[in-house]
């Protein structure tokens, strides 16, 4: 088996696919986040009731492969799809022609439906319907390697519905696979499309067992990403206490700073003070006083009251400077 293509919308945007769009009224063709089965796009495709043969699509154009058998798969889900509407859904289409098999909705029972070599169409009900707001994994064949082309509908890698075309006339392998919503008779119809893949070989659900892996290691990543996220916000947090504990401790090293140069000022004043009571203290020990007027005269009383006051001044400075250099 050899993928033609495949795309799951990753890109954000229908830039992978041929051609997307809308046609007539009420009709939504989007790739969102919500439309996705794994990954982080799906696309999303719907049209309100009232507007029949509105229509919102993208499909992708290719080489029909030589061996004339071609696959299309696709996630699918279909959140709205009245019961007493008619919508079409997945399609393989042939370039020039228009539908060659198609997934359709008709008044609530799903079924596939081929266009035959004469150019008239064939449908078979699928032996087991479709929930809405349900996952599946859809996929349809087209084997015109043979006489008799066989177009065939696997739900999940089950089989449910098979047409044989016993028709005469022309050919029609798909070149063209389509994802849409198409209102064939009033209702609301929507879908979701996500990993959607044609190729020239059955696929099969081993795109199932890939696609579960990629989703659990998209979610690990998310997960990783998220604790990442979380362990450098704590980092960051920490950082800025840190940041705010060194400014308190500069600001509180500015103030100490302050406090030693105020300290450095008292000292020296209180050395001056000191030097002061150390004369006054050699002019009372020599007893160098005044009193009343005249010359200088010894008073014993007042050297000794001098020399007293002179200690006490002298012990209080000390005591001072002590508690400021603390």
């Amino acid at each position: 088996m050899a993928d033609i293509f495949s795309n799951g919308y990753e890109e954000g945007d229908f830039s992978a696919w041929t051609a997307a769009g809308v046609s007539g009224v009420g009709a939504t063709a989007e790739v969102i986040a919500g439309a996705a089965y794994a990954g982080s796009y799906g696309g999303h495709f719907a049209v309100t009731t009232g507007n029949v043969n509105s229509r919102g699509y993208a499909y992708k154009t290719f080489t029909a492969p030589a061996n004339n058998f071609v696959a299309g798969q696709a996630r699918f889900k279909a959140p709205a799809a009245d019961a007493g509407a008619q919508f079409e859904f997945f399609r393989l289409n042939r370039v020039g022609t228009g539908q060659i098999l198609m997934l359709r909705c008709i008044n609530g029972t799903w079924e596939l439906q081929i266009r035959n070599k004469d150019g008239t169409f064939t449908s078979q009900d699928l032996s087991a319907g479709l929930a809405l707001n349900t996952w599946y994994l859809i996929e349809m064949t087209y084997d015109g390697s043979g006489a008799n082309p066989v177009g065939k509908c696997y739900i999940d890698g089950v089989e449910r519905a098979s047409i044989t075309d016993t028709t005469t006339g022309t050919l029609y392998v798909p070149d063209q696979v389509e994802t849409r919503v198409k209102e064939i008779a009033s209702g609301n119809g929507e879908a979701y499309y996500d990993e959607v893949r044609a190729a020239d070989a059955y696929i099969g659900t081993g795109a199932t067992e890939a696609s579960t892996r990629l989703a659990a290691a998209s979610t690990l990543q998310v997960v990783a990403s998220q604790r990442l996220s979380a362990k450098s916000q704590l980092q960051k947090t920490v950082l800025d206490r840190l940041a705010a504990q060194v400014r308190l401790e500069s600001e509180a090293l500015g103030r100490l700073a302050g406090r030693a140069a105020l300290q450095a000022i008292g000292a020296e004043r209180l050395a001056g003070r000191l030097m002061l009571l150390k004369v006054a203290e050699a002019r009372l020990a020599g007893g160098v006083f005044f009193e009343g007027g005249g010359e200088a005269q010894p008073v014993p009383s007042l050297r000794l009251f001098g020399l007293r006051l002179v200690r006490l001044v002298e012990v209080g400075i000390r005591r001072l400077g002590e508690r400021q250099e603390e």
